[in-house]
């Protein structure tokens, strides 16, 4: 029996953490259960994460699933790495009086009203997982 499969016949709220050596913390692991294809087939996508290993996704992916340009990507890119404004834009090589315009552009393209909303929302979709 392996850590994760043991792990895996306990989870009761499709949410786990699986121990890995003592040099690195545990791996978290959640199951999400898919519509039935067939009737009693239970399948699922299992998401594995390294909180050690933060993902950055790349502005080039964060460009397309939101439909930004690639200069409002590189700015959105920069605040999902934990840059503040100021400093983000000066990563995007812009002042900081166009990231105020861009971020507008970006609030209005993704429906959000605060940069934080930006971040958590770029964070919580695919574009995370994307490696462009």
């Amino acid at each position: 029996t392996t850590p994760l499969s043991a792990a895996l016949r306990s989870c009761d709220a499709g949410h786990l953490n699986v121990e890995r050596t003592e040099l690195a913390g545990p791996l978290s692991l959640t199951a999400c259960p898919l519509p039935p294809a067939r009737a009693g087939a239970g399948q699922v996508i299992l998401f594995i994460a390294d909180p050690e290993q933060v993902a950055s996704p790349s502005p080039d992916a964060i460009a397309k699933l939101f439909a930004l340009t690639r200069s409002e990507a590189r700015l959105v890119a920069g605040l999902v790495s934990g840059a503040s404004l100021d400093v983000a834009a000066e990563m995007s090589s812009i002042t900081l009086s166009s990231a105020r315009t861009y971020l507008k552009s970006i609030f209005a393209k993704t429906g959000v009203v605060r940069q934080a909303e930006v971040v958590q929302l770029v964070l919580t979709s695919s574009a995370a997982y994307v490696n462009d």
